[in-house]
This record gives C-alpha cells, sequence and structure tokens, in this order.
C-alpha cells in the first residue's frame, strides 16, 4: 500500500462506515466505482470552484491559417474548463480574451492577429480568424481520472529514457498492456498527477520494458502506469482524501439501502468546510502581485480572460 493510492482510500473508506471488509454488498469494484463518482461529481468540483491551479494540465495545439476552430480537450471539467486560452506567435505571446456572445457577429469572417476566442459546443473559435502559423495553449482543468486497484497497473520500477518520438520505461511484470493500447503515466507523489496522457503503447518487452509514444523528462522511478483515463492514485491534495473516504461510504451506503449512510453527512459536511477554508489562496503569507496587465482596470477594458 502506497501512500494515496485505491488500496488505502478504500480501508478508509470502510473503517469510516464501519463496514466490514467481507461485506458482499460492498467489493472493491463496487467501492471503486462510487469512489470515482464521489471523486468527479463532488471533490473534483469542490477544486474547480477554488480558480486554484489544482487540477490543471498544460495543453497546446498547432493553429493554421485560416482556421479558426479548436477543440477543447475532451478531459476537461464540464468540457470546456479552460484555465485560460494564449495565442502565440513569432515569440508573442497574447493572452486572449473571452468574447461574449452578443459581440460575436460584430467580427464577421476577418482575418488578423487573434485577440479573443468564443466557445462554442467544445471547442474555442479564434477572432480574429488567424492569418499566421501559431500555437494556442489552452490549460485546462482536467477530469480526475476513473480509479482502479493498483494490481491492474504498473510501478515503474526501472530506469525511464527518452529514444527519439519514444519512452522507454523500466517496470514491474509481468505488463498488462499490449501494443496499441493507450496508457497514462501518474505521479506516485502528491498530487499524483498525470504526466503523460493518452499514450500508444508501441513495444513491449518480456523482461519488463514498456514502450509508449510519448516525450516526458518527468517520468521517474516511482511513478505508475495504467490504461488510459483510469489511475490507481487518488488524484487529489493528500489533505481531500479523507473528504473522498468518507463520500464514498456513504455513496455505497445508501446505494446498498443500509440506513446508517445518513450518520456520515455530517461528517462530510464538516470535511468540506475545512476543504474549502485552505483552499484558497495557496499562499496565505504572500499576497499576490498585481501588474498592470492584471487589475481590475486593465480587465474591465479588455474583457474577462479564459
Amino acid at each position: 500500500m502506497a501512500l494515496g493510492d485505491t488500496v488505502e482510500l478504500l480501508d478508509d473508506a470502510r473503517e469510516r462506515g464501519s463496514i466490514p471488509p467481507g461485506d458482499l454488498r460492498f467489493t472493491d469494484a463496487q467501492m471503486l466505482k462510487a469512489a470515482t463518482k464521489e471523486l468527479r461529481e463532488g471533490c473534483a468540483p469542490l477544486l474547480h470552484q477554488a480558480k486554484s491551479e489544482h487540477l490543471v494540465t498544460p495543453y497546446s495545439v498547432a493553429v493554421e491559417p485560416g482556421v479558426a476552430e479548436y477543440r477543447i480537450p475532451p478531459r476537461a471539467i464540464g468540457g470546456g474548463g479552460l484555465r485560460d486560452a494564449v495565442w502565440e506567435y513569432s515569440g508573442h505571446k497574447v493572452s486572449l480574451r473571452e468574447i461574449p456572445v452578443e459581440e460575436v457577429p460584430h467580427w464577421g469572417n476577418s482575418q488578423g492577429t487573434p485577440t479573443g476566442y468564443y466557445p462554442r459546443g467544445y471547442s474555442v473559435v479564434l477572432v480574429p480568424t488567424p492569418n499566421v502559423t501559431g500555437t494556442l495553449h489552452l490549460p485546462y482543468y482536467a477530469r480526475p481520472n476513473a480509479l482502479v486497484l493498483p494490481s491492474v497497473c504498473i510501478y515503474v520500477n526501472g530506469p525511464v529514457q527518452q529514444d527519439g518520438a519514444n519512452l522507454l520505461i523500466g517496470t514491474s511484470v509481468p505488463i498488462p498492456f499490449t501494443v496499441g493500447q493507450a496508457v497514462d503515466v501518474m505521479r506516485s507523489t502528491p498530487a499524483f498527477e498525470s504526466l503523460v496522457m493518452d499514450a500508444p503503447v508501441v513495444a513491449v518487452d518480456p523482461l519488463g520494458l514498456l514502450t509508449v509514444e510519448a516525450t516526458s523528462s518527468q517520468v521517474q522511478e516511482g511513478d505508475w502506469v495504467s490504461l488510459a483515463g483510469t489511475s490507481p492514485v487518488v488524484q487529489l491534495p493528500v489533505e481531500m482524501l479523507g473528504l473522498l473516504a468518507v463520500r464514498t461510504a456513504r455513496r455505497a451506503l445508501k446505494a446498498a439501502g443500509d440506513s446508517r449512510w445518513r450518520d456520515l453527512d455530517e461528517d462530510v459536511s464538516e470535511l468540506e468546510g475545512r476543504a474549502r477554508t485552505w483552499l484558497s489562496p495557496r499562499n496565505d503569507g504572500e499576497p499576490i502581485a498585481i501588474s498592470p496587465y492584471s487589475s481590475s482596470l486593465f480587465r474591465g477594458v479588455l474583457g474577462r480572460f479564459g
């Protein structure tokens, strides 16, 4: 059992809910299903509401002249949980403002250097339409991965090397993945963020070398590899693991028709209150530096940033 892994979470949830380990109404699979729902429906929105940097994942896409619409990463919370939108070209970076819907018709089909964007479905549309190549940076609030047991994942216990476009990962054996499957790599230390996402498996060495199509200088021994979209560690700050455990126990008891779920309401409220207290600001000992470009006056002139 490792810090923040799902085995620790299930033990904690059963203890908080007074659920005997042998109770067949609460199998590991059922408990993990409940935990994933509470992670995504209860804990992740709490982090998102804090507007902090928790769950923020970098994402960039190449922009072509004459092409204005670009899809938001599918793992973004709510299908559109952007942290920002930044246009980069010729060594310059511009933070784009979100265009109010009522302003969109005034832009027409003009082309030029993008200064803003508006959401359309699960995409962003740059305005004006870019007339040069560039890069669109869309850091977003990522949906936490579904929770699985460590036994179906790989623990990185060997050297990690970059070989061109491929990442060579020394792992435990046997490797439960096959060529063509997509995998994620999670950091093994808080807050257990994804270091590699949706990387296709290129080769599997019987001696324990996994080759995936990815580039990353952050993956190291002790990290975890799992099927894309899953994780054996809970992608939350450690201080929220107790909240997830008690919410998981409450949900599992309620689903089983066990009236003891009501006894956990007070615990959930108490732990949620504590989480809201420490979530923001991130550094309460250092005031946030205000530049002319981030002042309320400047934002009032340019509009709300993404």
